[in-house]
Parts: structure tokens; sequence; C-alpha cells
């Protein structure tokens, strides 16, 4: 134990002590007392590459496909470009999975289920959007343009998963009617690197200014 640096030493004792995870370059993150500082914009475009969506079940062309919340940010970012958002409503998008950043993608429903974990998840992701210095200055177009990711993805990636319930003029789903989605269809990336370039991209792209 001699050769053991203080440092790591202090490392390893927060890790076992504290309500913390080993986080890259020897350091760990604090979910008590969160310390974004030691996050780079690389590893939030890396951790939501690498953050599956719809826990594994996304399917393409009849096989089960990796399918991350990296991807869904920068695809429903580029919707929102292309419809003419400002870029201070597409960082927002890109940004609109803060938490997710340290934290698992964890199913909506099951959120009411865990006593507090709202407050803890929000909490996470306001330490985040402060350390890169994001806005949301429209959190209801946000709210929407997830819903229609949210259709979007069951169309693509969940068969079977479209919609139960239809309006009998145009066949479309209670959910399509108010948050249609989106007319391009989604193609999992090949590896979830990909999404991270395209993060990265779009962070240098929409980024505030210094």
């Amino acid at each position: 134990m001699d050769d053991i640096s203080p440092e790591m030493a202090d490392a390893a004792a927060r890790h076992i002590k504290g309500a913390t995870i080993a986080w890259g370059a020897g350091q760990c993150y604090d979910f008590d007392q969160p310390n974004p500082e030691i996050i780079t914009i690389e590893d939030v475009a890396y951790a939501l590459a690498y953050t599956v969506r719809w826990r594994g079940q996304a399917r393409a062309n009849g096989r089960r496909v990796f399918y991350g919340v990296g991807q869904h940010v920068v695809f429903g970012t580029e919707e929102m470009l292309a419809a003419g958002h400002s870029r201070a409503d597409a960082l927002a998008f890109l940004f609109h999975e803060p938490d997710e950043i340290v934290l698992p993608d964890f199913p909506g429903p099951a959120k009411n289920c865990v006593p507090g974990f709202r407050a803890f998840a929000k909490r996470q992701g306001v330490a985040l959007l402060d350390r890169f210095g994001v806005r949301i200055p429209n959190p209801d177009l946000v709210k929407a343009w997830d819903m229609r990711m949210m259709v979007t993805e069951k169309r693509d990636l969940m068969p079977g998963h479209e919609g139960d319930r239809f309006h009998s003029s145009d066949r479309k789903t209670i959910m399509e009617a108010e948050f249609p989605p989106f007319e391009r269809r989604i193609f999992p990336y090949a590896h979830p690197d990909q999404a991270a370039v395209r993060f990265l991209h779009l962070w240098q792209q929409l980024r505030p200014a210094a």
C-alpha cells in the first residue's frame, strides 16, 4: 500500500465513502456535491452516445439495433435547425438530457415510483447545464420536440408500439395527431461513435459565445 499516491488514496476513499462514480482522467463525479467541472464536452458526447434508449429494445429491418441518447439528441437538433428554429433552441435540444450524462436513461413512467428521483436527477442536470453555459429558452418547445422524437422513434424503431388508439378520420394515433412524427426516418448509426462525432460538430456550431 505504500506505493499508492496520496491523490489516488483520496480518490479511492471518496469513491468508497461518498456517492461517487469513477470518471475520466482519474476523477470521480460526486452526486451529493456535483462537480461538473471535471466533465469535458467530449465526455458529454460519448456518455450520451453510449447510453441506450428504449432499454435496448429498438429494432430496424427485423433485427435488434443499438439506438442511443446521443443519436436521439442529434437527430432532434438537426430537425430543429431544418425547421428554422433558433440556434439557442437547437442547442437546448442538444442538451435536453443533461442528467443522462452522469445517469442512465431512466424510464419516464418509472420515475414517479422512486421517491426523490426527479429532484435528484434535476440537480445533476442543472449542474451540467451550468457547466457548459447552456440555457433552455423555450422549455415547451423542447418538450414538444421530445414528444415528436418519441413518436418518430416508435414508428421507426419499435414495431408494434406505434399506438393503439386511432382517430376515425385519418387513422393517426392520438399521440401522432398532437405530436406528428418527423418525415425523415431514423436509421441507427452503425457505431455509437458516429453520434458522438456529430454531437461535437453541432456543439461547435451552436455553442454559446465565450
